[in-house]
């Protein structure tokens, strides 16, 4: 969907109220959206005006790097180096 619809949409959905003077809940069946979603656009508009109504962005604001230590490199690295099988090979001869 084009996103000027949506923001439109939102701005018309929480402005209803004030417009028709129907109940949030009238409101939120109409457009087909819960009270949690009204409540979660009027507050952003609230806050941030009509850039309020645009998608936030989902990326993370942090992200915390935990660093290898040598010690689980080694074990790492221990755990891929190829085996001596020759032990189980001769068994089986």
């Amino acid at each position: 969907k084009c996103i000027h619809i949506e923001i439109g949409r939102r701005f018309n959905l929480i402005h209803e109220k004030e417009w028709t003077g129907h109940t949030v809940s009238i409101i939120c069946k109409r457009y087909g959206v819960s009270r949690k979603t009204y409540y979660k656009w009027n507050n952003r508009y609230k806050k941030k005006g009509i850039d309020g109504l645009s998608d936030a962005s989902r990326r993370p604001h942090n992200i915390k790097y935990r660093k290898v230590t040598s010690e689980i490199q080694e074990t790492i690295l221990d755990l891929r180096l190829p085996r001596d099988l020759d032990v189980i090979g001769s068994s089986l001869d």
